[in-house]
């Protein structure tokens, strides 16, 4: 049975990497199921993002065929012994599929429900790196983010995997806020077609104001607390001035964290990055400001990355 209260607590009252309008329309769906009605109000630490929402579900993936021939997915995922990733043993690639709404922890290697926690990733990149038989990791993106927590550990340790085998990322069709810190980590980014985007470098926060519809009810609740914060950001209270002014605090700083790591690892000014306002950028827009490496279509991607490869291993050992 799903647990609304516990999916509530992971969504409200919280920092949140993830594209504005994936955001609002988790928050509307989840609202009518705790009784909340259409009351859900949403803050950010930038202007709405003006790439609309793709709410399609994430695509399987495009790597098991034509350009492997007979290995086809489940061949691939065979042969990678359980550990999630898709496993291309003829080039040496694997693939990890970045998709859905990323999570701190899921308890799951691959994608469950919608869901993939950064756990379940680490789990795939550990065992890539360990893997003898694969000697590149494509990151395979369909996100529009996800939890803070956990996000930036992960992608720290994507940036330091691409110091022992080649790292790239594939933004097929979005890799938006937690799901662009980890691409942005990689060796380069690539988007898919023209219409893939990436971007949303800011964070998000939710909060519920139940005052109103209670004095409709005829309901009041009084709070009682022992030290003055312990019931900051509840939804019985209006947000006071000074919760609102802290909680923005804490969205900046979350944001400076994101900022400063894809600055420094797409060798842009912090300035360019902040500049971008959270907003999302598609096709050339996002080769202009820095933020992807190229545009093609996944299967050119994945050759081109296959070819490289070989050239590195038939180079000779400096």
């Amino acid at each position: 049975m799903t647990s609304h209260p516990f999916l509530a607590a992971r969504l409200f009252g919280t920092p949140v990497l993830a594209e504005p309008r994936k955001a609002e329309v988790v928050a509307r769906v989840l609202a009518p199921r705790l009784g909340l009605g259409q009351q859900v109000e949403i803050r950010s630490d930038a202007p709405p993002a003006d790439q609309s929402f793709w709410a399609s579900p994430p695509p399987a993936s495009r790597f098991g065929a034509p350009n492997l021939g007979p290995l086809q997915e489940s061949a691939m995922r065979e042969a990678c012994g359980g550990n999630g990733y898709l496993l291309d043993p003829l080039n040496g690639i694997a693939v990890i599929e970045v998709k859905g709404t990323l999570v701190h922890k899921s308890g799951h290697v691959r994608a469950s429900s919608g869901e993939l926690g950064y756990d379940g990733l680490g789990a795939q990149l550990t065992a890539a790196l360990e893997d003898s038989r694969v000697r590149g990791i494509l990151l395979d993106c369909h996100s529009a983010g996800g939890e803070v927590a956990g996000c930036f550990q992960f992608a720290d340790r994507v940036r330091e995997a691409g110091d022992v085998k080649p790292v790239i990322a594939l933004a097929d069709e979005m890799a938006y806020s937690a799901a662009y810190a980890i691409a942005a980590a990689a060796d380069e980014v690539w988007l898919a077609s023209e219409t893939a985007g990436v971007g949303s470098i800011g964070a998000i926060l939710l909060h519920v104001d139940f005052t109103g519809a209670l004095d409709d009810a005829g309901i009041k609740v009084t709070v009682l607390r022992s030290g003055d914060r312990k019931a900051d950001f509840n939804p019985f209270e209006a947000l006071s001035d000074d919760v609102q002014a802290r909680e923005q605090r804490e969205l900046d700083q979350v944001r400076d964290l994101f900022v400063r790591r894809v600055a420094d690892w797409r060798g842009l000014p912090d300035d360019t990055v902040y500049g971008t306002e959270a907003g999302t950028y598609t096709g050339r827009d996002a080769l202009e400001i820095g933020l992807a490496d190229g545009i093609g279509a996944p299967e050119a991607v994945y050759d081109a990355f296959a070819q490289r490869l070989k050239e590195l291993s038939a180079a000779p050992a400096a």
